[in-house]
């Protein structure tokens, strides 16, 4: 799986995650993110928040990317969706159950450097895009969705390249540096004798630099599996 999700199963494991978290997630003690937005951009911060109980004075201490992901985690659940529901989770407790080993292709660590590390403009930038879509959210989740479960591959990039244009600094961050290194992770494991399912999101088998396409130009062969109606 992109990130090893089983520590989350008990208590300490959990306490750990969100401290890993939140070093990582505030400001410096001098600074304030109210102050970094503005009083115009603050306000519809905390009116897009507010469904979520967050007090002001926390939300103030949080990084501009900290925020953004706040924004998208409300609009999935305005829409319905819970984390607990998500594949990942879902596979996660079955092989848990089957006993059979997880690993991850990241660390925590690394997923959060993704977002930590962006210069501050990117984090408001992308904060920025995250109020401007909050509105229309639940409706473009629905449409990811939709997509998604028709296997509807050219609706699906026309969403990352929406999001994520080729060749933009995002892009190559977010998905084609780390296609490469997961990779050669998965060239790695498909040189053992045991079966391997590698579970990523849907984006990072879309476009030239997705997983799908690398492979093939590997030698692989790539197939789709079409599920039953």
């Amino acid at each position: 799986m992109e990130v090893d999700l089983t520590a989350l199963e008990s208590p300490e494991g959990m306490g750990e995650m969100v401290g890993a978290v939140m070093g990582r997630a505030l400001l410096p003690p001098d600074r304030s993110l109210r102050s970094l937005l503005g009083p115009e951009r603050w306000q519809r911060l905390l009116q897009a928040l507010r469904p979520m109980g967050l007090p002001p004075e926390g939300l103030d201490r949080l990084e501009p990317w900290a925020a953004s992901l706040l924004l998208t985690s409300s609009a999935m659940q305005r829409s319905g969706f819970a984390a607990e529901s998500g594949v990942e989770g879902q596979l996660m407790r079955r092989a848990s159950a089957d006993r059979k080993p997880i690993d991850a292709l990241e660390t925590l660590d690394q997923q959060l450097e993704l977002f930590d590390g962006l210069p501050e403009p990117e984090q408001v930038a992308m904060l920025d895009q995250s109020l401007s879509e909050w509105a229309t959210g639940p409706k473009q989740i629905a449409a990811m969705e939709a997509s998604w479960r028709r296997g509807d591959e050219a609706a699906m990039e026309t969403l990352l390249q929406r999001g994520f244009p080729e060749g933009s600094s995002a892009r190559s961050r977010f998905f084609s540096q780390r296609n490469q290194a997961w990779r050669r992770t998965i060239e790695a494991r498909l040189a053992r004798p045991d079966d391997t399912l590698v579970v990523v999101g849907a984006l990072h088998l879309l476009g030239e630099d997705g997983l799908v396409a690398m492979l093939r130009r590997r030698g692989l062969l790539v197939e789709r599996v079409e599920a039953a109606p």
